[in-house]
């Protein structure tokens, strides 16, 4: 029965072997109808095979004559996929690349050569952009040398002159290259910059030839200021309010509002404005921040803070929320979100946000102190005094927590 039902098969395959492609799904429909139980697949499994020779070799002899050309076609898709997203990738992300730079064959003697130098000046610049409290991500900063080799062959140039050339025609301010020399003069080492050809730093005093990394580390922050000016600005916050907004306002004066650098300028604006009291002036720059970037959750938060100052508790919380959803990980952010939360009665989840700060940075003291009062408000003495006690092993001269663990009610007052 086996063998009468895989002929049935085969002759209705063999019938239908010249029509259209969608002859094979009424064949396989008839597989289903004439095969039957597992055992009679067999057979016609055999049968298949025997008949098939000539189709395996047709199909053997197709690939044999065309698998090179196939082959070749697929690595150039994948060069031209690899190129194309090196291209992309150069047009549009952030980077300052350092050149290696020309330095006295003195320097090259004691081991100091021009990849050397441009190594140091990436580290010198990299410990500054370090050294600012910001939340902005810092460009990359990457060294020539790292960059890939690749030469386009039908024109003869590398990939990183031919992106080049499409910065300089488009305008593209994105990537920008660093390079410069150093020079000895009169038993002094002098320094000098460009940014992609042009100068724009020159030392303004010698150095000593035995140290030429400390005239890098003075020139790191001209070049920041060329390739991430933010960062200057921010750097000015604490010891110079008033240089910091100026800054903020050259920013926003010669950069184009799609340049990140922008929108964070704005937000500093804010955060100065609202430290001075002047609310309504920081909300118009806060809120001019996040119409150009309006995923910025520092913004969001500074914006919140602003609100509450000014009595605005509900669009305080939402702006907090908001923040604390794009930036997670930022402690102030749930802490300053806790204390809107507690206002309006809902100690519940300002509990949990404090706990939250806490856990992201478990020595900052306020989120301790305001979780440590809640517990107090809700009966929980003994974990109340659980995190007084743990804020003095952080900071054994801490005021509040000393008064509060001598008597909590006069602590409790002082903090409502």
């Amino acid at each position: 029965m086996a063998d009468e039902q895989a002929r049935r098969l085969e002759d209705s395959l063999g019938s239908q072997n010249s029509g259209a492609a969608g002859s094979w799904w009424t064949a396989l429909q008839e597989i289903y109808r004439v095969a039957g139980e597992p055992g009679e697949w067999k057979a016609f499994g055999h049968r298949i095979y025997t008949s098939g020779s000539p189709y395996l070799l047709l199909a053997a002899n197709f690939l044999y004559q065309n698998f090179s050309s196939f082959v070749a076609k697929c690595l150039w898709t994948i060069a031209g996929l690899i190129i194309a997203t090196y291209v992309f990738r150069g047009l549009t992300e952030r980077v300052t690349i350092i050149e290696p730079m020309a330095v006295p064959k003195t320097l090259i003697d004691r081991g100091y050569s021009p990849e050397v130098s441009a190594q140091r000046f990436r580290d010198a610049m990299t410990k500054y952009a370090n050294s600012i409290n910001t939340r902005m991500q810092r460009s990359e900063v990457a060294l020539h040398r790292e960059l890939p080799n690749i030469t386009v062959p039908t024109i003869g140039m590398s990939l990183d002159a031919v992106m080049s050339s499409i910065r300089t025609l488009i305008g593209s301010t994105r990537s920008r290259s660093v390079g410069g020399e150093f020079t000895i003069v009169h038993d002094q080492i002098w320094l000098r910059l460009r940014l992609n050809g042009l100068e724009f730093y020159s030392s303004d005093k010698g150095g000593d030839p035995e140290k030429p990394d400390d005239l890098l580390a003075a020139a790191a922050p001209e070049a920041m200021k060329k390739t991430q000016p933010y960062f200057v600005a921010a750097s000015l916050v604490d010891k110079d309010p008033d240089g910091a907004l100026e800054m903020a306002k050259w920013i926003i004066s010669n950069l184009p509002e799609a340049d990140e650098n922008v929108a964070w300028a704005y937000n500093l604006r804010g955060v100065i404005m609202t430290a001075r009291g002047e609310y309504p002036t920081a909300e118009e720059a806060l809120r001019k921040a996040l119409s150009l970037i309006g995923q910025l959750g520092p913004a969001h938060a500074n914006l919140a803070r602003v609100l509450h100052a000014e009595g605005r508790i509900i669009e305080a919380i939402m702006e907090g929320k908001e923040s604390t959803r794009l930036d997670p990980k930022s402690a102030a952010a749930h802490y300053n979100l806790g204390i809107y939360l507690r206002l309006v009665g809902n100690h519940d989840e300002a509990i949990a946000e404090y706990r939250k700060a806490i856990e992201i940075d478990s020595k900052y003291i306020q989120p301790r102190a305001s979780l440590g009062h809640a517990m107090h408000e809700l009966g929980k003495e003994s974990e109340a005094i659980a995190e007084f006690r743990k804020i003095l092993e952080i900071d054994p001269g801490n005021a509040e927590a000393s008064d509060y663990l001598k008597d909590p009610s006069i602590a409790q007052h002082k903090s409502n």
